[in-house]
C-alpha cells in the first residue's frame, strides 16, 4: 500500500439517476428535489486529496432497523458519509462531482452541518469500494472499511433477506466505529503505517478535516509582572486520537519537522493508553513554518474554508517578521485579523482575484 506520484485521474465514473428501484432493503435512494443548492466548485480534487479527507472527515455506518414491510422486518442501510459545516458546502459538492454519484444533505440543523453521502449498494460497489482499493485509508477508519465492504458484500448477495443474514449483519455493526478496542486500532495502525507512505494529496485532504492553524499572542511575565514584550507564536496542528498517533509519526516524517504531543517514553501500548486521548502534531518553530509549512500549502492549496484562516495566518507571521507588533497600531491590527481566524470568522467570502 505504498501511494506514489498523484494519478491524473480518478476512479470510474457511475451516474446518479434522479429516481432509481430500491430492492428490498437496499439503502435510500436519493430525493433529487430536496437538493441543497449547489455553490459553485473550486478546482478539481485528486484521488489521494478524497482519501485523506475521508480519513479526517469520513464515517462508514450500518444501520438495522426495524420495518414490517420488509421480508425479515429489518431494513438494511449501508452508508459512507463525509461531514462539514455549511460554510464548507462546495467540498461537498466536489466529492459528489468527483465519484459521480450520491448526494449532499443536512446532517445536524442546529450546528449548521451537512454531509456527502452514499448509500445506494450500486455505487458504492461500483464507484467506492474499487476506489478506496485502490487508494487506501491510512487512519483506524480503515477496519470500519473493511466491515462496511463485508457488509455491502451480504446485501449484494442478498443474505439481508434471511434472518441469519440480518444477525449476522447485526454482528458486523456491533463490531465498528466506537465499538472497536483503542489496542485493536492501535495495532492496526502501527502495522499499516510500517507498509505505508503518504503524498502531497492525502496530507491536503486530511489537513482540511483535521488541522488547524494557531497565532498565539501574550504578554510575557517576569517575576510575576507582566512586561511590555509581547510573544508571538504561529502553529500548525493536526489532531488525531491517540490510537492512530503513528499516522502523526507519518506526516512528521513526510514535512521533517515539528513535535508529537503529548511526548510519550516509548511506542508501548499501555504508555500510550496512559496518556491524553488526542495526540496533536505541531509544527511551531518559525524557521520551519516559513520554510517548510508555508511553501507546501502555497503550492497545495486547502479546499475548505479553512483556506481563509490560513491566509490570515501568513497575514499574522508576516506582521511579525515586519515587526508590526512593536507599535500599538499594529498590535491592534494583528488582534483584529487574529480575532476573525477559526471559531470567530463570521465572514467566508473569498476575496476576489
Amino acid at each position: 500500500m505504498i501511494r506514489t506520484k498523484e494519478p491524473a485521474g480518478g476512479p470510474a465514473m457511475v451516474p446518479c439517476p434522479a429516481a432509481r428501484s430500491n430492492p428490498a432493503g437496499l439503502g435510500s435512494t436519493p430525493d433529487c428535489s430536496k437538493r441543497i443548492p449547489e455553490p459553485p466548485l473550486l478546482r478539481p480534487m485528486e484521488p489521494n486529496y478524497v482519501t485523506g479527507l475521508i480519513d479526517a472527515e469520513g464515517s462508514f455506518n450500518i444501520t438495522i432497523s426495524k420495518d414490517e414491510n420488509r421480508t425479515t422486518g429489518h431494513r438494511v442501510v449501508c452508508e459512507m458519509h463525509v461531514t462539514q459545516k455549511a460554510h464548507s458546502a462546495s467540498v461537498l459538492y466536489l466529492l459528489k462531482e468527483f465519484f459521480g454519484c450520491g448526494v449532499v444533505k443536512t446532517d445536524n440543523k442546529k450546528t449548521d452541518g451537512l454531509k456527502y453521502q452514499m448509500s445506494s449498494i450500486e455505487d458504492i460497489s461500483r464507484v467506492l469500494i474499487p476506489f478506496l482499493e485502490k487508494f487506501p485509508l491510512l487512519t483506524s477508519k480503515y477496519l470500519n472499511y473493511t466491515t462496511f465492504k463485508e457488509a455491502v458484500k451480504m446485501l449484494e448477495n442478498k443474505e439481508h433477506l434471511t434472518s441469519q443474514g440480518i444477525e449476522k449483519l447485526k454482528g458486523l455493526a456491533s463490531q465498528m466505529n466506537t465499538n472497536r478496542t483503542f489496542e485493536e486500532k492501535w495495532d492496526f495502525v502501527n502495522e499499516h503505517s510500517s507498509k505505508s507512505t503518504i503524498t502531497p494529496g492525502w496530507i491536503r485532504g486530511f489537513t482540511d478535516g483535521e488541522g488547524c492553524f494557531y497565532f498565539y499572542m501574550g504578554k510575557q511575565k517576569l517575576n510575576g509582572k507582566v512586561s511590555s514584550t509581547w510573544i508571538l507564536q504561529a502553529s500548525l496542528e493536526i489532531a488525531q486520537n491517540t490510537h492512530d498517533v503513528a499516522v502523526l509519526e507519518l506526516i512528521r516524517s513526510f514535512f521533517g519537522c515539528g513535535i508529537i504531543k503529548p511526548k510519550r517514553a516509548d511506542n508501548d501500548l499501555k504508555t500510550a493508553q496512559s496518556v491524553r486521548t488526542v495526540s496533536r502534531y505541531v509544527v511551531s518553530n518559525l524557521s520551519d513554518v516559513m520554510n517548510v509549512i508555508i511553501p507546501f500549502f502555497d503550492a497545495h492549496p486547502l479546499l475548505t474554508s479553512k483556506s481563509l484562516d490560513y491566509e490570515d495566518w501568513k497575514t499574522l507571521i508576516q506582521m511579525k517578521t515586519s515587526k508590526e507588533h512593536f507599535t500599538e497600531a499594529g498590535i491592534q491590527r494583528m488582534f483584529q485579523t487574529k480575532s476573525r481566524m477559526n471559531r470567530g470568522r463570521k465572514d467566508f467570502s473569498r476575496p476576489s482575484q
